[in-house]
């Protein structure tokens, strides 16, 4: 009797034993095809992510280059109108142009974000290329609290002459006033641009008018994490907000 407690026991020990390993096994082949799903989910995703985040990159290289020759064909227009009006304000226009030139163009590469210092000078050659055109008609009132953080290559300035283009010059009177600027409130850079031109019905923008602000709207908003914010009313003016994440826009969290 006492044997046969024995083996009794013993064959229900190992076979309790090689149950165990058995549900040990199961599991980890079970962990292993989960980890394999999980693997290939992950990687799956990682893969969508990055041909999202190469799309992206690819419609703001389209973008950028679309802006610089946008900012090309408007003032050479301005300077051909001066050649015929006053010649010795085409040769001035012709020198802050070079100016342009000599720094901001190359075809072959366009730089994602840069110094809003860099952008202050684009938007400094472009009021000068206006006060040769329009004189005192035009006016810009700039107040620059903060210049340390990066935006986008010709964005801000690609507002502004939205603002002359669309918002002044459509007036009767043909001319006004643009305010730009910049300050810093908790965490975030605030830019402003502010005209007192035609204004426009926000929900009805003419393609024409929008393309500028959709440019720069999509590279703001995909280069720093920012947004902007579009406020007009026809015959009242315009005023664009647009918010950066300050570490976003000195470069921290967007390189």
């Amino acid at each position: 009797i006492f044997i046969a407690l024995v083996l009794y026991y013993y064959t229900l020990f190992f076979s309790l034993l090689l149950l165990w390993v058995n549900l040990l096994a199961a599991v980890l082949f079970y962990v292993n095809v989960l980890s394999l799903i999980f693997a290939e989910n992950e990687d799956g995703a990682k893969k969508e992510n990055e041909a999202k985040q190469n799309q992206v990159n690819a419609e703001i290289a389209f973008l950028s280059s679309q802006i610089q020759p946008h900012f090309q064909y408007n003032t050479l227009t301005t300077i051909q109108e001066m050649c015929y009006t006053d010649p010795l304000k085409a040769a001035d226009a012709i020198a802050i142009y070079a100016s342009f030139l000599r720094r901001r163009i190359d075809f072959e590469k366009y730089e994602k974000l840069i110094p809003f210092s860099e952008e202050i000078i684009s938007i400094n050659e472009y009021i000068e290329l206006q006060k040769l055109r329009f004189g005192d008609k035009i006016k810009f009132v700039t107040n620059f609290e903060i210049t340390a953080f990066s935006v986008p290559p010709l964005s801000i300035q690609t507002l502004v002459e939205n603002s002359v283009h669309h918002g002044l010059r459509k007036t009767k009177e043909g001319g006004g006033t643009v305010w730009i600027e910049t300050k810093r409130f908790e965490d975030n850079i605030l830019i402003f641009i502010i005209d007192n031109g035609a204004g426009f019905d926000v929900n009805f923008l003419p393609e024409t008018q929008g393309s500028g602000l959709n440019n720069s709207r999509f590279r703001i908003e995909q280069l720093t994490g920012g947004s902007v914010q579009i406020i007009s009313k026809p015959g009242e003016g315009t005023e664009i907000q647009i918010i950066i994440p300050y570490k976003s826009s000195t470069g921290e969290g967007n390189t």
